[in-house]
This record gives structure tokens, sequence and C-alpha cells, in this order.
């Protein structure tokens, strides 16, 4: 049995679809052009031999499908045209046979043909196309290869993911989708390498001391001060006599750090009772207030510098150990401490030498340093808030450069690669021609032979099939003079010159294929049979519709009434059923729940999006409802109800549902139609009569301030509505009214 069908590049399956959950009864329900043709084709094909088969369903697959046990028989337009033979020199005369010599004759004339396409095709076409098939193949893998190993610029970073690494195709759909975004001036490896070892490499964190611009602007407040102090000459009291002796000798620090030392009269410097009290005196004198209080000046302000410096510096000295890019804190340390150092020797050496003029240089030569190195402070930890963000956008400049790097290498191949495309177009197009060709060739041979079977048991077992259903609108009849041609017999009349219809063609073609199934050809095997059926009513009136439906439902009739039978199919040469449909009563008609049909069924939705097809698997039960079923369902709702408001409403739903299915059983196109086989004398009629004019009239003939007209609507029983109703469905179709009212 088929357990898996594969339809994947073929048709309008531009993408796989599985169908997985096959059964031994299969239903497939879509609209035309949504794809089930193709599922019929597919099993023909599968049934050819492998050198007949069509390359068009290479990439598809039929699973569970045995040669030696199973043969697929497909009922379609193409068995249609490969089994009914019209013949040329007479309408509506057609043969279900090729057993002749003019067929031998044409089968021959056809391998001829046949076989010089297949060596044109496989000897130069073939041959040619896989040779630039190879080309287009061999630049593609270049082209991989070649973007691929960008990748290895980046191998060292290890913490960085790129995305598709494990795939060369992907990785190159990703850089392709990026080209457009490429410019001339993007980033360099250096910068990238940069990048990564900062947001990836390294321990990131927020810097939450400071470089002390509090003290720097201390600094540079006190500066002038300072400067005022050492550009003033501070000398002690000239009216001293050894006032000029200390100027001259420029020692009035020495001599001023001496005098704090002396005690009773021993010289500081000497150690021996040198000093008297006239001489401390005349020192007192000379290092009078207003000296000592310049100096104390110059003292005090020299304290403040060195707190502030010392602060400064040992700011700088923290901010060391947590930042300290391209050592531009450390250096502006050295430099600082430097310039300190410099500075304070320039006030020390006043205090010495008060009466020299000194200067110190000023600190706002540092400001721009300073100032930058607070700018990337800040710019750090605001990095380190969106760390993420730097992240993906390295990562996307990562991409951007590997795609610049591939921009003119992916511009030549593809250039090439359209060159050889358009070449292969042309050959693809030459070799579809002569395959379309082969195929057709191969179809023929199949359709003649196919036609070798005896069919006269066949004609007789058809027209019994006919009498049995009741159609006695023709018999098929044997062309007197000419073995197995035929014509159909209209009720009596052999005009043989009367062309057939389409509907004739396929009723016709279809009887011939449900003998095919019975398994007593003398053709036949002991192989199960595999049946597909591909919209059997086409072009078919509704009276051949029922029987058709009459016949597929006693194909998948189930075996027995034990559950186990009930899943098995009761005609012993039938393995399994596919019937694919686009008339909505005919899928409805042939799997009606309530019938007997083999409970090992699923049900299968064929939609189509754009171009492509899909296949939706619904389960056992018929999903299908229209608007005809939605009247029933209604109609159903009602009379449960016993609503006598709603009787307007019953009327109109009555009438259309009388009216819809006596146009779809072909009786007519109004509801009167509906009883057109009532035997007019009996009492059924008068019934089904009274209740077309009642609902005719209530559906068309009720006005807003028509009073008494809605009284007898009103009082009207409901019952005998539904009656009558039933009376009517009695006659027509009554497993319909069962399944429709009832179940």
């Amino acid at each position: 049995m088929i357990t898996k069908i594969k339809l994947d590049n073929v048709a309008s399956y531009n993408n796989s679809v599985e169908i997985l959950d096959l059964k031994k009864v299969n239903f497939f329900f879509g609209y035309n052009g949504t794809g089930k043709s193709t599922i019929g084709r597919l099993f023909y094909n599968e049934s050819l031999e492998d050198d007949n088969k069509s390359d068009i369903f290479s990439n598809c697959l039929i699973e569970g499908f045995n040669k030696d046990t199973h043969d697929i028989l497909v009922y379609n337009q193409e068995f249609i045209s490969r089994n009914f033979i019209e013949k040329d020199k007479l309408k509506g005369i057609f043969s279900l046979n090729e057993q002749n010599d003019e067929i031998e004759q044409q089968i021959q004339l056809i391998n001829d043909k046949k076989t010089a396409k297949e060596i044109f095709l496989n000897e130069t076409l073939v041959k040619l196309l896989d040779k630039n098939q190879q080309r287009i193949k061999s630049k593609e893998n270049e082209l991989l290869q070649f973007c691929f190993t960008k990748r290895l610029l980046f191998k060292d970073f290890h913490k960085i993911p790129l995305k598709h690494s494990g795939s060369k195709k992907r990785f190159v759909e990703e850089i392709r989708n990026l080209l457009s975004q490429v410019n001339e001036n993007d980033i360099t490896i250096s910068e990238l390498t940069q990048g990564y070892e900062r947001y990836f490499e390294n321990e990131i964190t927020k810097i939450t001391k400071e470089i002390g611009f509090e003290y720097f602007f201390q600094i540079l407040k006190i500066e002038s001060k300072i400067n005022t102090l050492l550009s003033e000459i501070i000398i002690g009291n000239n009216d001293v006599d050894i006032a000029n002796l200390i100027d001259e000798l420029n020692i009035s620090s020495w001599v001023d750090e001496g005098r704090k030392t002396i005690k009773e009269d021993i010289c500081p410097f000497c150690q021996k009772k040198t000093i008297d009290q006239s001489f401390k005196s005349k020192l007192e004198q000379y290092f009078d207030k207003t000296y000592l209080e310049k100096k104390n000046e110059i003292s005090n302000i020299l304290t403040q510098y060195n707190q502030l410096k010392t602060a400064l510096i040992s700011k700088l000295q923290e901010l060391t150990s947590d930042y300290n890019i391209d050592n531009s804190v450390s250096n502006l340390h050295a430099d600082l401490t430097t310039f300190f150092n410099n500075n304070i020797k320039e006030i020390e050496e006043k205090l010495l030498k008060t009466n020299e003029r000194k200067s110190i240089t000023s600190i706002k030569n540092f400001y721009i340093r300073f100032l930058k190195i607070n700018y990337n402070l800040i710019t750090h930890n605001q990095e380190v808030d969106n760390i993420e963000s730097h992240r993906n956008e390295l990562i996307d400049k990562i991409w951007l450069y590997m795609a610049k790097e591939c921009l003119s290498e992916i511009a030549d191949s593809d250039n090439e690669i359209l060159k050889i495309n358009k070449l292969v177009e042309r050959i693809n197009n030459s070799k579809e021609r002569t395959i379309a060709k082969i195929s057709t060739f191969n179809s023929n041979i199949v359709e003649l032979r196919q036609t070798t079977i005896n069919t006269s048991d066949a004609v007789e077992s058809i027209n019994n099939t006919l009498e049995l259903s009741g159609f006695t609108g023709f018999t098929i009849k044997e062309t007197v003079g000419s073995e197995n041609t035929y014509y159909l017999d209209r009720e009596g009349s052999n005009n043989v010159f009367k062309s057939l219809s389409e509907g004739e063609k396929n009723f016709i073609a279809f009887l011939y294929f449900s003998e095919t199934c019975k398994g007593n050809f003398e053709t036949e095997n002991n192989k199960k049979k595999i049946l597909i059926i591909d919209d059997p009513v086409s072009s078919m009136d509704n009276q051949i519709l029922f029987i058709v439906s009459t016949l597929i439902q006693k194909l998948i009739r189930q075996k027995g009434s034990s559950r186990p039978e009930k899943r098995e199919l009761e005609n012993q040469y039938l393995e399994q059923i596919f019937i694919l449909s686009h008339n909505v009563y005919f899928y409805k008609e042939v799997s009606l729940d309530f019938r007997p049909i083999c409970l090992e069924r699923n049900h299968y939705h064929i939609t189509k999006l754009g171009n492509d097809s899909h296949i939706e698997t619904k389960g056992q039960k018929c999903f299908i409802k229209n608007d005809y079923f939605m009247l029933w369902d209604s109609l159903k709702n009602l009379k449960n109800e016993n609503n006598s408001l709603h009787k307007i409403t019953i009327y109109n739903t009555m009438r259309r549902i009388l009216e819809s299915y006596a146009s779809f059983i072909g009786h007519g196109s109004d509801s009167w139609s509906s009883i057109s086989d009532i035997d007019s004398s009996t009492p059924s009629f008068n019934i089904t009569s009274a209740l077309i004019s009642e609902i005719n009239d209530a559906s068309h003939g009720v006005y807003p301030l028509d009073n008494l007209y809605y009284q007898r609507i009103h009082n009207a029983s409901n019952q005998d509505l539904f009656d009558s109703f039933e009376i009517i469905f009695n006659t027509l179709n009554q497993e319909h009214y069962n399944k429709m009212m009832i179940d």
C-alpha cells in the first residue's frame, strides 16, 4: 500500500509537499488549477517502466508501491485519451482496442522518431547541459570558497558568534544581503581588532574615580596670587647698620633662620658667646613685621599649593589603576609631578632669596589633556552602559567588512554565471521540447499497446452496468463489419454520424476504466490494483454523475460488518484508492459518511497560494461545506425549534433546497420540477404539489401589511410541512434526505 507521496519541483508544487497519513481510501478535494492532476500524473508516471518515465517527476517520490505485487491504474483526462480512440473516417465511431496491423505500424514509426529524438537528447543536449551546469557549479563553489575564507580574517575573534559559520551557501547569502550597504569609507581591520579587544576580550566596567578637575581649578585660581608674591622684592629694615651686609650677601633667609635659634648669647653658627643684646636688637629691627608678614604669606600659600598638588596627583594616581589608555593618565601624572616640583622649587627659592623676583608656570597648559581624559572617561562609561549595542554594532561592521572584501569577486562571478545561464536556458528549452516530444511518443505507444486488450467483454459489461443503473439513454453497440469499433445506440437510433459529446466520451471511458478494476481481462495478472480516479464527472450531466458516484462507492465499499472488516475493501482485487475532484456535489455524494465506505479513509484539501500548491490532511470525515449544505443545517434547526414565527423562513429554505437539488440532478431549474417523477394520480402528488404551491407563495408573496396571509402561514402545521418535504425526497433520493436531515 502507498504510505507516502512527495511532490517537489513539479507543476505548481514549487516547494516540497509530503502526504504521510495515507489510508485504504483517500479523498482529495481541490478546485481546478490547484494541483490535483499532477498527483494523477505522478502515479501514472510511477506505473511506467523506468525507460518511459518522465524526468519532470525526478524530485517526487511514492513510497510503498511494489511493481511485483501492485498495478497502478489512473483514470484522468490522459486515460481517456489513451483508451478512447475516435475514428476519423466516421464521426461517432470509436474503438477500445488497438490490436491490429495498422497500430503496430504506427508504433514502429513512432519508435523510430522517438529513437532519433533520444539520441539527440542524450548525445547532444544532455551532455552539453551537464557541461555548462558543471561550469556554473564550479563558479559557484569557487565563489563560496572565496567568500567563506574571509571568516579567517577574524579567526581569533573567538567570542564573536559569526552566524551561518557552518554553511557556505547561507554565509554567502548573508554577504549578498549586505552588498548594498558597503561604501568606500568602510572601517579598517585594525579598528575592528581594537573594538573586539575592547568589547569582548577586555573586562570593561564603569570607572567611578575622577581626574580631579576641582583641584585643577583651585590651583589655577591661586597661581595669579603666587606669581604676584614671587615677583615682589622682599628685604629687611635698611635703617639698621647690618642691613647692607645682609642684603649684599643675600643671606636674609639664612640669618633669619639663625635668629630664630639664638639661645642666650650663643651664636647659632659658631656656638660661641658672641651675641650681645645690641646685636639681637639689630636683628629684630632688621626683620621687622612687614618682612615677616610677606615671607609668611609666601610660606602659607606654598603650603596650600602643596596640598592641592598632592590631592591632584593622588587623584591621577588612583585613576591610573582603572584607566590609562595609551598611558594618557600616567604620562599626565609624570608631567604634572615635574611641573609641580619646578614650581615648588621656585617658591622655596623665593623664601631663601626674598630680594629676588621669581615666577611659576601655569597649570592651564595641561587643560586640554585634562579635558580629553575626562571626555574619554565619560565616553567609556557610556560604552559600558550600552555594551551590547556596541558589540552588535561591531559584529555588523565585521560583516560589512567581509562583504566589502567579497564585492568585486561576487560581481565578476555573477556576470560569468549569467552568461552561462543564458546558454543553459536555451539548451533547457530545447531539452524540454525534445523530452515533451519523446513523452508524447511514449504516451502514443502506451496508448496503442493498451488497447490491444479484447474489449468486447468489457463493452458487454458496460451495457449491463447501464441497464442495472437505470440509465436508458443509450447503449454501446459494435459497428457492423468493423471488429472492436463501436457506436452509441440512442434509444433505437443508430445514427453513427452524430458526434460524441465530451461528457459521453468521459462516461464511456470511466465505465471502461471500472471494468479494468474488476480483474477479468485476459491479460490480467494476480497483482492487486491501486486506483487513482481524477475528476471522473468532468463534462458529464447530473444523471451520469450519480451513476459514476454509485460505481465508485462500490469500489470503496467496506468488506463486512465487523470492525476489522469495515477497515478493508470488499473488492479483493483492490489494494488502495485515491479519488480527486473539484466538483463539490460529486465529492459530497461519493463520500457520504452514512454509506458503507471503508473506514480506513482520509480526506485531503488541495489549495494553491500564489503559484504554490499545498495539501492539508482533514481527517476521516468530509470537510466540504457549501451554501446548499448550510440550507439543510438551517432547515434542521428550524424543525427542531418548532417556532411558528419562523415559518416564512422555512418556506423560503425548502424552496431553495428543492430548486438547487432539482437543478443538480437535471430535473429542472424550479421547485416544481422536484415532483416531476411523482405520479399525478397518487395522493402523494396532491400533498407535494400543495407544498410546492405553499412554499412559492410564502417565500415570494408575504408583505408587511398582508395580515390575513400572515395568519394563514402562522397557523400552518410545521409537521405537515416537513412530512410533505420528506415525501418529495422519498422520490428524489431518500438516502440524501436521511444524510442531510437525520444524520
